[in-house]
């Protein structure tokens, strides 16, 4: 369960680096199938 809780940290921080919003979604559409695998 850390292990979402450090992507939605990556991500937050890549945000906040100003990179593109494009790498960002990826990385909540990679979150939300690492979601889906621990909550089954």
């Amino acid at each position: 369960m850390y292990g979402v809780v450090d992507a939605v940290a990556q991500t937050i921080e890549l945000s906040q680096a100003g990179l593109p919003i494009q790498s960002m979604s990826l990385r909540m559409s990679q979150l939300d199938s690492l979601v889906k695998v621990v909550s089954q």
